[in-house]
């Protein structure tokens, strides 16, 4: 696209967006651009890359029926993101653009139910799909392991890990104890080169009971494949993890309430619900994740010229 006519786009509200907060504090941030319909992708790309988030969402083509949604990371163009689909549709909401009650986001893979509440925003997820470990080629478990810092002592013995995709395939860990979470200290690189193998979203990692009370389990996320260090709201993995608590770990839901965020540096507890539909054979199947959230600022920018 020519340089002149990035230079020309009007300056549009970037609100920034904290999705799956706990009360007030914490949740991930997201960018949110409403009224998109005009910008190209050069134009989106750009500005996802100025604000710096991990995901900045555009919101297009809002009608009765739901919202176009396009995702972006500083770098790239990504299919779909929980937290940023939350924080979109809250500030929908918020602004009365949309009322309580059941809609739908279109995506570049597909079209997905939404369900507005009063207080919350809850995202239909893919039907959850498992790899275990006898799929992982090129990738031992004694290597991932080795990549977050891990003894095979501190991981919960009652549980094996796997892969598990509900909208992007993560690896779920589960750690003996708390203590084993808080302390993890991951080898970035040695992450990206696992995910590019195993072509994952990223890592999971949960333990049981935290101690905050907060939720049936406390997690943290590593994802260096998409530029994120370590995430305080992750609504796919939290997703994927409601299911294999369901149908894995042989804990009965149907609802969970998943924490995360609150041992990374700098901490920023968030609280992430998910609700399972069972199939007939009493699998998980229908996955909704869901939370609060909150606006924590807005301001104007535009497309900066190209480079």
């Amino acid at each position: 696209m020519p340089t002149h006519e990035l230079e020309t786009i009007p300056e549009v509200t970037l609100h920034v967006v904290a999705a799956f907060t706990r009360g007030e504090d914490g949740g991930n941030l997201a960018g949110v651009v409403l009224d998109a319909d005009g910008l190209a992708e050069t134009h989106m790309q750009a500005i996802a890359a100025d604000a710096g988030y991990s995901e900045t969402v555009f919101v297009s083509r809002l009608t009765a029926a739901g919202a176009r949604l396009d995702f972006f990371t500083p770098t790239r163009r990504i299919a779909d993101c929980g937290h940023a689909t939350v924080a979109a549709f809250w500030l929908l909401r918020e602004t009365g653009r949309i009322r309580p009650g059941k809609t739908s986001k279109e995506i570049q893979d597909g079209v997905r139910r939404i369900v507005v509440t009063d207080n919350e925003i809850f995202m239909a997820q893919r039907e959850p799909r498992y790899r275990f470990q006898a799929e992982w080629t090129g990738v031992r478990l004694t290597d991932v392991l080795a990549a977050l810092g891990l003894t095979p002592s501190q991981l919960d013995a009652t549980f094996e890990p796997l892969i598990a995709d509900a909208g992007g395939p993560f690896i779920m860990i589960a750690l003996r104890g708390e203590a084993d979470l808080a302390g993890v200290v991951p080898d970035q690189a040695a992450l990206l080169a696992i995910s590019e193998t195993l072509d994952l979203t990223g890592f999971y990692l949960f333990a049981a009971d935290p101690a905050s009370g907060a939720g049936d389990v406390t997690t943290r996320m590593f994802a260096p494949r998409y530029g994120i260090p370590e995430e305080s709201a992750t609504g796919m993995a939290a997703g994927a993890l409601g299911a294999v608590l369901h149908d894995i770990a042989g804990r009965p839901g149907p609802e969970f309430r998943i924490e995360q965020g609150r041992h990374m540096r700098p901490a920023s507890p968030s609280l992430l619900k998910v609700r399972l539909g069972l199939s007939g054979d009493g699998h998980a199947r229908d996955v909704m994740t869901g939370g609060a959230a909150a606006l924590r600022a807005a301001r104007q920018v535009a497309a900066p010229p190209s480079r």
